[in-house]
């Protein structure tokens, strides 16, 4: 594995879509997801649902859990509409893990960054 990436919602729907999960396996990344992405997902249309239950029994997706240290920070970022709380769970669970994360809806991207430091992948 060249690294750890943790995947939003709308990431993992987008590869579902195109059923082409084989571009993270080629380009090596262990993958993780927080638990509001799992609750997205599961609230979602169940061929979502069965996808990635499908990537987790392969082990090719994981839960990773959120520590009381990312949830603090998470509280400390304004609701809005413009980030979902799946969104950022996994901007800061990857950054305090040191990771990258794979976020395809730039306006949370840009919101994230006001209130928090996403790390070098995001300059």
């Amino acid at each position: 594995m060249s690294g750890v990436a943790i995947i939003d919602t709308s990431t993992f729907i987008n590869l579902k879509h195109i059923n082409r999960y084989d571009i993270v396996e080629f380009l090596k990344y262990f993958l993780g997801t927080t638990i509001y992405v799992i609750d997205e997902i599961k609230k979602g249309k169940p061929a979502t649902k069965e996808f990635y239950e499908k990537l987790q029994s392969q082990n090719k997706i994981h839960h990773v859990q959120l520590a009381i240290d990312d949830l603090i920070e998470m509280a400390r970022v304004p609701n809005g509409k413009k980030i979902s709380d799946a969104e950022l769970s996994c901007f800061v669970k990857a950054r305090n893990m040191g990771c990258k994360t794979f976020c395809d809806d730039k306006t949370a991207i840009k919101y994230a960054a006001r209130f928090i430091v996403l790390g070098e992948s995001w300059e």
